[in-house]
């Protein structure tokens, strides 16, 4: 039988299991919304944590943590700090993934899911300091240390672009182990060159989501917090990430999101004839239940960006109310690409 802790919140107390390192606002948005049942995507939560451990950094940089008195003992912003960049280093890595609750469908245009990431965040780092989770005197606050220098829109639109350059590379790299396969029978050279193709669009339009506009919407931010954060979450996630010329405008960035959307239903159209092509080419038996696969994966990716082109259409306001949504499509779509790309790869063509 589960313990419970008493954890306060700006609007009342609330209890929770002493093993859950969420805390009352996620308990909530837990309670109130539980539309699919489902978890929120890896990318969407590395890319929080990745904005939480770049914030941590700078706005230690920035001398913006100070001191906190515990009782008799001084914990100084440093040691804030610290706690907070070695557990967001623990969650990029793929720790705590439990932790992480809120349905993908969710109000507030994502707000519920910072503030699981807040809320993980400050306990594991009260932890590192010495603190238990039931302890009332824990010094790092989510909202006043965690989420420090951000917004709900500055941290989830950044996360969001974040999340779809995180798998970016590995998704490239199946499709041109495909496009290699593809080649070793003539009849299939074109249907390679396609799918060649079509990756260009892919990373044309991904550098579009290059483009960060963290602090834009920032209270009393540092002159200098935009330009240190592109550069310390290009260099932590080893990304060529880019300084916006107007960051609220990088905010406000739906567009982007269905560009890259289009790229990739672009691409899906070319490998449902991928798809359709090679069994008939091939001769091959056992290409034929890998094309259906990859046929069906395909069409869930169409209704992916037809979700997305919807969504983008809610409204207007920073963050957009459907952010949650398209993120999550998003990064269902280029799993999917990934999965089925490489499932649909392991036939062999006959050479013969």
């Amino acid at each position: 039988m589960s313990e419970y802790r008493i954890e306060p919140n700006a609007l009342a107390e609330g209890s929770l299991p002493t093993e859950i390192y969420w805390g009352v606002q996620t308990e909530r948005a837990i309670e109130q919304a539980l539309i699919t049942g489902q978890k929120p995507s890896p990318a969407w939560v590395w890319g929080v944590a990745l904005v939480k451990r770049a914030a941590a950094e700078v706005n230690a940089d920035l001398g913006l943590f100070k001191d906190k008195s515990v009782g008799e003992q001084i914990i100084s912003g440093e040691a804030i700090a610290q706690a907070i960049i070695v557990a967001a280093d623990e969650v990029l890595e793929g720790r705590w993934h439990t932790q992480f609750v809120v349905d993908p469908f969710q109000t507030e245009a994502g707000a519920n899911h910072d503030t699981n990431l807040n809320e993980v965040l400050a306990n594991l780092a009260n932890e590192r300091l010495g603190y238990r989770l039931a302890d009332s005197r824990k010094p790092i606050s989510p909202h006043n240390h965690v989420n420090l220098s951000q917004t709900t829109a500055d941290t989830l639109t950044t996360a969001a672009r974040l999340g779809c350059l995180w798998r970016l590379d590995e998704m490239l790299a199946e499709l041109a182990q495909l496009a290699a396969v593809l080649r070793q029978k003539q009849q299939l050279e074109i249907f390679a060159l396609s799918l060649e193709r079509s990756m260009d669009k892919i990373r044309h339009s991904a550098d579009d989501l290059r483009r960060l506009g963290i602090g834009a919407t920032a209270l009393d931010g540092d002159p200098e917090y935009h330009s240190r954060m592109v550069a310390v979450l290009g260099r932590l996630a080893a990304l060529t990430l880019y300084e916006s010329d107007n960051p609220l405008e990088a905010m406000n960035g739906i567009g982007d999101f269905v560009h890259f959307s289009g790229a990739l239903r672009t691409l899906a159209h070319e490998l449902i004839g991928i798809a359709q092509a090679v069994p008939s080419v091939t001769y091959s038996t056992s290409a034929v239940p890998h094309a259906q696969m990859l046929h069906m994966a395909m069409l869930q990716l169409l209704g992916n960006d037809l979700t997305i082109l919807l969504a983008s259409q809610i409204g207007a306001t920073i963050p957009h109310p459907a952010l949650p949504l398209i993120a999550h499509n998003l990064f269902q779509s280029m799993a999917i690409l990934i999965n089925s790309t490489r499932a649909f790869g392991q036939w062999r063509v006959s050479t013969g």
